[in-house]
């Protein structure tokens, strides 16, 4: 994502709404970190993304929205960033916080926002389509991912897509997918390409393309517009008979040298430590240093939860340590001010920060008694049709609303929050996750105020505090899968509503009353003989080793 518009609050206010997300103006947030885990990579079986939803400064509160299941009449149009498009004779109930999240068939994405290189000649853009609307038309019309990256591809290209260059992660019970797209040069159009995550592997985006070298002889596991090799060749992006490395062909760069990189290198090292990758590399573009999926096994729901609260712990780039981290080893890098406009340099980038607004991992098991069936993607889309006898046509299986399909949601900086369950096949969201709020006054009603004070609290002792603070967590954690597992497959949305509603109200109590309870437990330094770490103070930076001293001299003094 990008940095909000102008209109972002108001914006955030319509989308708390739950009604139809068209009527929205889109928002677009800066630099989100994304992750998906295919079948047989997961500990239990279980597809899962992850998504961060960062911004370039202080975000907005974080909120939801349910948008519930529709029927439309014949010849009915959907309102879209830059006009309207034919809208479905049905859409299906979905999550969204901003982009979309997950419908009520277990169809989820996760956006990225990236780099494309300039078109050497680009007609005036006329395209409808933005990446928040295709995020949440998907999740409308589609019931599996590989109908959905296709659905999305046809729509920007007919339509036209008028929008940075973006990754969405799509996946389903059965599947995970890739997809890339960017501005085409013509008025209308769109340029991508989808790649399938195959089983036993994870991916990462990071702000940047991924999908390298595509099999133009294996339809199973690429997908892409028919325009891409042509407008390339045009452009002088490619020329045959060479690899079609989409990154190489249309990607811009990653931003400062490890900022999309060295998140891609700390997640793999996390999901899948027995691949061996360099967390350096010159160029990210030419030196391809991480491949756009790795093979991995045992991936947890709780080793995803810690991947997005990672900020490079126990590693040579950790923000825990050192100098900038202070006594306490605080991870918090603020965002620029007066004083990185006169000193040249940057910080790490890890993949939790406190910038970021939401926080989501989609866990998409495959219980129940329908099995998954892979939809195809033939010539034609009939879902990007109005007709009702047309709209599901590509829907050959009958694919379950299982109701353990869950969005494990967190506003703010994911380390310092939990995840609390929802579900798109709720009838309600809880109003502590809904309703509006904001930063200028303390609401302790809100999963985002209470996120965000119990995090801003931790910045005066962070090590001490932070430690006590996420064993807490494990303990209410654990408790929250126990209140899963005693869900029935078939739990009706009433059900829903009231237990995991109830669990994201007690997520809000549990957090004031941990902030209440590190307040009084290490108010004044912990009331004990804590003190200063030995390296802090050794350090001349420090001046403790020198003693009190003046402007003449430095003060000769006995220790007491």
């Amino acid at each position: 994502g990008r940095l909000a518009s102008a209109a972002a609050a108001a914006a955030l206010g319509l989308l708390l709404l739950q009604s139809i997300p068209s009527l929205a103006p889109p928002l677009h947030v800066s630099a989100c970190t994304t992750l998906a885990v295919a079948r047989r990579a997961s500990l239990d079986g279980s597809v899962f993304a992850a998504h961060s939803n960062d911004w370039a400064s202080d975000p907005s509160p974080g909120a939801l929205s349910l948008v519930p299941a529709a029927r439309h009449p014949e010849g009915s149009v959907r309102s879209v960033s830059h006009g309207a498009i034919p809208q479905a004779a049905r859409t299906f109930r979905y999550l969204t916080g901003g982009y979309g999240a997950a419908n009520e068939y277990g169809l989820g994405v996760a956006e990225s926002t990236c780099r494309n290189r300039p078109w050497p000649r680009e007609a005036e853009n006329a395209g409808a389509l933005d990446i928040v609307d295709l995020s949440r038309i998907v999740l409308e019309r589609a019931r599996t991912a590989r109908e959905g990256v296709g659905l999305m591809g046809a729509l920007a290209e007919r339509h036209g897509y008028r929008d940075a260059a973006e990754s969405l992660l799509v996946v389903d019970p059965g599947e995970a997918y890739i997809f890339h797209v960017l501005r085409s040069p013509a008025p209308v159009g769109a340029v991508w390409a989808a790649q399938r995550v195959p089983d036993g592997h994870v991916a990462v985006v990071a702000n940047a393309f991924t999908i390298r070298e595509i099999d133009f002889d294996a339809p199973e596991d690429f997908l892409y517009s028919e325009n891409m090799v042509a407008l390339a060749e045009e452009a002088g992006f490619y020329a045959p008979p060479s690899p079609f490395d989409f990154t190489r062909v249309f990607g811009g760069g990653a931003g400062p040298q490890y900022a999309s990189g060295r998140r891609m290198w700390r997640a793999y090292s996390l999901l899948a430590p027995g691949v061996n990758l360099n967390a350096t590399y010159e160029d990210y573009i030419r030196d391809a240093p991480y491949p756009a999926t790795i093979p991995a096994s045992n991936v947890s729901k709780s080793l995803l939860f810690q991947t997005m609260r990672d900020f490079y712990a126990n590693t040579p780039y950790a923000l825990d340590k050192g100098m900038a981290a202070g006594f306490a080893g605080n991870p918090t890098r603020w965002s620029p001010g007066e004083g990185e406009k006169e000193v040249q340099g940057a910080w790490e980038r890890p993949i939790s920060l406190y910038r970021s607004q939401i926080s989501f991992v989609l866990q998409l098991p495959r219980e129940g008694p329908t099995p998954f069936v892979r939809t195809p993607i033939g010539p034609l889309l009939p879902c990007l049709l109005p007709s009702p006898a047309l709209t599901f046509a590509l829907a050959t299986a009958d694919i379950t609303r299982y109701n353990n399909r869950q969005v494990h949601y967190s506003p703010n900086a994911a380390h310092s929050g939990t995840y609390v369950p929802l579900s798109p096949r709720m009838s309600r969201l809880p109003p502590c996750v809904t309703n509006t709020t904001q930063w200028s006054k303390v609401e302790r009603w809100s999963l985002a105020w209470a996120t965000r004070y119990i995090f801003n609290l931790m910045q005066m002792n962070w090590s001490r505090m932070y430690n006590a603070f996420s064993s807490a967590r494990l303990d209410f954690e654990d408790d929250t899968d126990r209140i899963l597992r005693d869900l029935p497959l078939n739990a009706t949305s009433e059900l829903l509503d009231d237990e995991l509603g109830a669990r994201s109200e007690q997520a809000v109590d549990w957090l004031w009353g941990l902030s209440d309870a590190l307040m009084a437990k290490f108010a004044n330094n912990g009331g004990g003989p804590e003190g200063y770490p030995a390296w802090w103070l050794s350090s001349p930076e420090v001046g403790y080793t020198e003693g009190p001293h003046n402007a003449d001299r430095k003060a000769k003094f006995t220790k007491h």
